[in-house]
């Protein structure tokens, strides 16, 4: 069977050669190549580059429907706008084979915007009046090389063709309004811009005047803000100001229609005007109407120091008082300032405290008439002068602190600064501890002080003792104040003032002598005829008052103290004093820790009676022989220690010490000799009745040789006239020298010229 089938096999045919050939290529163009603009014609091209005979589909987007089939290859898009862009593509076809081409490649249109223009007014801004320039400008924001034209209306036809972007009606008119826009036109792609909108120029009648009124407070006083308002209806202006006469140089020109003066003055008081312009050159209104301003004056304020002093001191309290200087007679209310600040207080007057934190404040204030919008000007600054210690006062009396009754004094108070005005002296004397009573401190003892009750005597520094008395014994202290409040300087320093004199009480000493050794015994009692229980000791030592005796002492059975240990700080001034300020005489006690004193009468001595001296020591020396001095002279050398004076006189008065070569110099020892008044007034009587006695006997001579010869002629009773009154003379110098008196002498003398003239008269 297989060969069978194998025999009846056909020979092969001959052999064909079959060519495929791909179809034909479309390939798509376009024109413009890269973008579009709006409103230029695209152009797209399919090209087939074999055969002939095609018929060219045409595809936008992904879809299959075809948008337009030509027997020319060219697709065109008039005027290009968003909507045209996207993807496009095409094919061919044809009737003979090959019947159709591939597709093209796909191209992608983009549309973009023409260059967008603007159209503005350059000047003016606003409505157009006649004989103004206008100026238009019209921006194309991309590319360059523009060509410029501007419409009018609807024409077609350009008005104005050029380079530049701006268009100028040089004086407008009526005919020039109109609908005004622009385009711009170039030689490359894109060659147009988009058109501009459309501007409307119209010209209006000519501006009204300006309406200037006044924005500000009526009355207008010095240091107020005012504004002048310059209105127009219309913007794009700047206004001009002027003062006194319009057509003046301005006061000032600007784009806001206000003109400020934030402080106005009495000069700037009169006639303002304004008016507005603009444009290049300048279109102006016509002037405003004109305005009065009127500034009148506003009151002056003036701070000052309620006191009559300028510099004040830490912790003082001053009153500031703010005066407004007017002639009209007003009610105001008053506001304070410090550095700018307002401060709580309306009425006149203002009270501080100075200190450290507020001494270089400045204090200002302003007033306010009550009821009415009237202000004073704000005043200038008070800076306070303050001085940064609390003052001291400072006290002065005689250089010796013991007195003779009878002696004036006076004790002076000051204050130790040059702000020496407005204080008022207090007069203070030391006193017994009262829990009460001010005290100070002195070398680390505390004095307490009494106010004097007539120390409003000395409230102008001087506080005078005359004559003084015993019941003004006692230490002094002064200080001053002032002010309201009483500020008040710091106490002076103490100041002992001792007066000698006759008194009730006497003082024992025991031992009796002023100076004494320390560790020894000192006994000081009051001795007063009768009762003795008001009186008490009192002293100015270096221990403090209290109302028994000096610490360390012992109240003894009688008035006064006793101690068995002295110490220097004992050593002072001691009297006794009775509860009515009735006062001994004070004495004088030194407590020496060397090893000599000087033994002296505690009381004056009185003149005429002996002073006795004497040196005592410590411990004996080998040699008891001493010197002697006098207000640091030397009056007596090596006596045996003792120096006695037989009738002390008021020259003998003075410091006395002696000097032991071994033990050395005592202290001074004050030595007061008091005038004897007894002696000085029986030897006034005693002169003058000698005086007396002896004129009489002379005027009975005389009478005897008057009547004797008084035959013989005037001659020689002149001459025994003339030898009367030289004797008269001789015997009043004798006897009047020899009593030291000048009144015994004036006594003389008017007698014997009164016989002298007497006789002579009756010649």
């Amino acid at each position: 069977m297989a060969q069978q089938r194998h025999s009846s096999q056909t020979l092969y045919s001959n052999s064909i050669s079959l060519t495929v050939l791909g179809l034909p290529k479309a390939k798509l163009l376009v024109n413009p190549e890269s973008h579009a603009f709006t409103g230029e014609t695209v152009t797209l091209k399919c090209v087939i580059d074999s055969l002939s005979g095609w018929t060219y589909k045409w595809y936008r987007g992904t879809s299959a429907d075809v948008v337009s089939e030509t027997e020319e290859n060219t697709f065109t898009i008039r005027s290009a706008a968003y909507s045209d862009q996207g993807q496009y593509w095409c094919w061919g076809k044809r009737t003979d084979r090959p019947t159709a081409s591939t597709s093209s490649g796909i191209i992608y249109l983009v549309v973009k915007d023409l260059p967008t223009v603007r159209i503005t007014f350059l000047e003016p801004r606003s409505t157009v009046f006649p004989g103004e320039t206008v100026t238009l400008k019209c921006e194309i924001a991309t590319l360059n090389s523009w060509t410029y034209k501007w419409y009018k209306d609807l024409s077609p036809d350009p008005v104005l063709e050029s380079k530049g972007n701006t268009f100028t009606i040089a004086s407008a008119a009526e005919s020039d309004e109109g609908q005004y826009w622009c385009q711009g036109e170039r030689t490359g792609r894109p060659t147009t811009s988009e058109k501009s909108r459309s501007v409307a120029v119209k010209v209006n009648e000519s501006p009204a005047e300006p309406k200037f009124s006044l924005l500000g407070p009526v009355p207008l006083l010095t240091g107020q803000s005012i504004s002048l308002s310059c209105e127009l209806e219309s913007d794009g202006w700047l206004f001009h100001y002027y003062k006194t006469t319009p057509g003046s140089q301005p006061l000032s020109v600007s784009g806001i229609n206000v003109y400020s003066i934030s402080s106005v003055r009495v000069s700037d008081g009169g006639q303002y005007w304004c008016r507005a312009g603009r444009g290049d050159p300048v279109y102006y209104t016509q002037y405003s109407n004109a305005v009065w301003v009127n500034v009148t004056e506003r009151p002056k304020s003036v701070v000052t120091l309620q006191s009559n002093w300028t510099q004040v001191f830490n912790g003082e309290v001053v009153t500031l008082r703010c005066d407004i200087q007017t002639k009209a007679s007003h009610e105001w209310e008053y506001s304070w300032y410090i550095n700018g600040h307002s401060v709580h207080g309306n009425h006149q007057l203002y009270v501080l405290t100075v200190n450290h934190v507020n001494k270089k404040d400045r204090y200002t204030c302003r007033g306010r008439q009550i009821g009415d919008r009237l202000e004073s000007d704000s005043s200038e600054a008070l800076t306070l002068d303050m001085l940064a210690e609390r003052p001291q006062a400072v006290l002065t009396g005689p250089p010796q602190s013991w007195l003779t009754e009878g002696d004036s004094v006076t004790l002076s108070c000051v204050v130790n600064t040059g702000a020496a005005t407005g204080w008022k002296f207090l007069w203070y004397k030391t006193a017994p501890y009262r829990s009460d009573l001010p005290h100070i401190t002195s070398e680390n003892t505390e004095y307490y002080l009494q106010l004097l009750s007539d120390s409003s005597r000395g409230a102008e520094g001087s506080y005078t003792l005359s004559p003084a008395a015993l019941r003004h014994t006692g230490v002094y202290v002064c200080r001053a104040e002032r002010g309201e409040t009483a500020y008040q300087t710091e106490f002076s320093q103490l100041l002992p003032l001792f007066i000698t004199g006759l008194s009730s009480a006497s003082m024992v000493i025991r031992p009796s002598r002023s100076q004494h050794f320390t560790a020894n015994r000192l006994s000081i009692s009051c001795e007063v005829q009768g009762n003795t229980t008001a009186w008490a000791l009192r002293w100015f030592t270096k221990k403090p008052e209290t109302p028994n005796c000096p610490s360390s002492w012992k109240p003894t059975l009688r008035p006064g103290c006793t101690t068995e240990y002295l110490s220097t700080h004992d050593s002072g001034a001691y009297w006794c004093q009775s509860d009515t300020n009735e006062k001994s005489q004070a004495v004088n006690i030194t407590v020496h820790n060397g090893a000599t004193i000087i033994e002296s009468p505690v009381h004056p001595v009185r003149e005429g009676h002996p002073l006795s001296l004497r040196c005592l020591y410590r411990t004996d020396p080998p040699d008891f022989s001493a010197d002697f001095f006098k207000d640091r002279s030397p009056l007596k050398t090596r006596t045996g220690g003792e120096m006695t004076i037989a009738a002390v006189s008021k020259a003998d008065e003075g410091l006395y010490q002696c000097d032991n070569r071994h033990r050395g110099m005592s202290p001074d020892t004050w030595v007061l000799v008091k005038v004897s008044e007894h002696g000085s007034s029986t030897w006034i009587a005693v002169g003058v009745a000698l005086v007396l006695v002896t004129l009489l006997i002379l005027a009975i001579i005389l009478v005897l040789l008057f009547h004797s010869k008084k035959s013989k002629g005037n001659c020689s009773l002149y001459r025994n006239l003339s030898i009367y009154l030289s004797v008269c003379l001789s015997v009043c110098l004798s006897v009047c020298l020899s009593v030291c008196l000048s009144v015994c002498l004036s006594v003389c003398l008017s007698v014997c010229l009164s016989i002298y003239l007497s006789i002579y008269l009756s010649i």
